[in-house]
């Protein structure tokens, strides 16, 4: 995304050998286990936010002597986690929307519930499959189908049947869950308080939630869900069924995010590590008994951290991650806090679950990068968009197509052009570059490159935030779609076609975007970069008057939710 010129790299990387490669991903978990990824601008207010969702209701319904209703509240607050990277504007059609999955899913839980052990373990398996259907036919983003499957897994523990009666009744749940997600959605929205939020441009729902649709990827991840989930609960059934829902949910949290290996692999070792911290987190904070008041604002202490550290080290957040729904399921069973059986229980679930989640990453390949059926169209028919690898020929169209969007982007911020447009395009030194096509017409493109300026400022920022050598850093580069294929997607699947290829080649993705391409900006933050630096280079200064105008540079860590 950048338009100062670049020097030539120094040829495509090889295809390394398979000790070499498992050596490198080895290298690559270890460390990602000691370092941080960088600090995310604006994540305090949505920290607070969630804080404030999972405490205010267990601390008021327990100074009111239902702390019993606030625990089953609690769960309702995982509704302000989901569209954190939206605008307040975006999230106030966005979270109602995710309030009523979760909603469904403690009601399915507590239907499943009432058939007993068998049905809801065929209810789990169905709702998994479903929850990660749903998240990923619709973009969902962020944290995946995990608290949809979790929600159905605690719903159904709390509200099951125990000597002919229910241990709670399946109104005062969902009750419970429509009165704490409400309560998120009030706190998601008030920023709009603000002049400033309620001006800001907007995404309609349907541009936040594409779709339905299935590109690749999203089939791959699909597949090893539903495998995560006919596993799980098959090896649950045999040792514990009513431990079902813990395996699965730590297995769709590992494979329900990315097609890629390197990241499903990583999520994994992550989930291991930091469940084990976190159960013995929780085994310290239930020694101290806290209730009523005091476990609502501890809970909402947890989810704080959680918020905080998530976008920055995976494991660290699975350390206050598990605490917090072991404290929820265990005082709102009324289970004993100080119980080391249930953190066992929960350490060996979560090990199993993150194997299952592993394998089965392993077993089912993800999409093929360099071209053939894999990169085909996102359905069938006329119409479908495909996403192949650039030809010479491609070049003198793709100018056209990036000249003629330029009046409603700025993108590329100079028209025209000092130098070019091929050059811009990285016509001759792209290490690979893709397009979107149309029924035949080129309507996208996409590129990657090695860093050609190895002591700029901005190259040393992703090197440090990635914790690797500037050799081992790509840029992403010209990622344009015409505005008249927008709505497809086109952005996104292009965007993860030159990351898969970066990290395919043992590299980690870097890019620069300009203030004046907030669609890009938006995109970027959607799909999990995070912002490292920011400036002001003497091209754009040179370009733009305004001063307040910059680029960020960003960067996208192989951890997340």
């Amino acid at each position: 995304m950048i338009e100062k010129e670049r020097a030539g790299h120094d040829g495509a990387p090889t295809r390394p050998t398979r000790p070499t490669r498992v050596r490198r991903e080895v290298a690559h978990v270890r460390s990602s286990l000691l370092t941080f990824g960088p600090p995310t601008r604006g994540r305090w207010p949505l920290a607070i936010q969630a804080a404030l969702a999972m405490a205010v209701p267990v601390v008021l319904l327990a100074a009111l002597g239902r702390a019993d209703l606030g625990l089953l509240a609690a769960t309702g607050a995982f509704t302000g986690l989901y569209g954190g990277r939206a605008t307040p504007r975006e999230r106030a059609v966005l979270v109602p929307v995710v309030a009523v999955a979760l909603l469904l899913s403690a009601a399915a839980g507590a239907v499943a519930a009432a058939g007993g052990t068998a049905v809801v373990l065929v209810g789990l398996l169905v709702w998994s499959v479903l929850a990660s259907a749903g998240t990923l036919a619709f973009s969902l983003g962020p944290p995946g189908p995990i608290f949809f499957v979790l929600v159905f897994g605690l719903s159904a523990g709390v509200t099951a049947v125990h000597d002919g009666a229910r241990v709670v009744e399946p109104a005062t749940l969902l009750a419970a869950v429509a009165g704490s997600s409400a309560f998120a959605y009030l706190l998601a929205v008030a920023p709009l308080l603000r002049r400033r939020h309620r001006r800001a441009p907007a995404r309609s729902l349907r541009e936040l939630l594409p779709g339905p649709r299935l590109d690749d990827g999203a089939r791959t991840v699909l597949l090893r869900a539903t495998a995560v989930a006919v596993v799980g609960v098959a090896a649950a059934a045999v040792v514990d069924p009513q431990r079902a829902y813990w395996v699965v949910t730590a297995g769709v949290a590992v494979v329900g995010v990315s097609a890629a290996r390197r990241v499903t692999v990583t999520r994994g070792v992550h989930r291991a590590v930091g469940t084990v911290a976190g159960a013995a987190l929780f085994l310290l904070l239930a020694q101290l008994g806290p209730s009523g008041v005091v476990l609502g604002l501890v809970l909402g202490a947890l989810q704080l951290a959680v918020e905080l550290v998530v976008v920055r080290h995976y494991a660290l957040a699975l350390t206050f991650i598990t605490p917090l729904v072991l404290l929820i399921a265990t005082a709102a069973t009324g289970g004993a806090l100080a119980s080391t059986d249930v953190a066992l229980e929960r350490v060996v679930d979560t090990l199993v679950g993150a194997a299952i989640g592993i394998a089965c990453a392993v077993l089912v390949a993800p999409p093929s990068r360099a071209g053939g059926p894999s990169e085909g169209p996102t359905g069938e028919g006329p119409g479908a968009p495909v996403i192949r690898r650039r030809r010479r020929d491609d070049v003198p169209v793709l100018a056209d197509v990036l000249l003629a969007q330029q009046p409603l982007t700025s993108y590329p911020v100079r028209n025209p052009l000092p130098f070019p447009v091929e050059e811009f395009l990285h016509a001759d030194d792209a290490v690979a570059a893709w397009v979107a096509e149309i029924d035949g017409r080129v309507v996208g493109h996409v590129c990657w490159t090695r860093p050609a300026d190895p002591g700029t400022a901005a190259v040393e920022a992703c090197a440090t935030a990635h914790g690797c050598p500037v050799s081992g850093l790509a840029w992403v580069s010209t990622l344009f779609v015409d505005p008249a294929a927008g709505g497809r997607g086109l952005g996104r699947r292009l965007l993860a076609t030159a990351v898969g290829g970066i990290r395919d080649a043992g590299l980690h993705p870097c890019l620069e975007v300009v203030d004046l391409n907030p669609v890009a900006g938006r995109l970027y933050r959607a799909t999990g970069w995070v912002e490292v630096l920011r400036t002001r280079p003497d091209w754009l200064a040179g370009a733009v008057d305004d001063p307040e105008v910059g680029e960020s540079i960003m960067v996208l860590p192989v951890t997340g939710r």
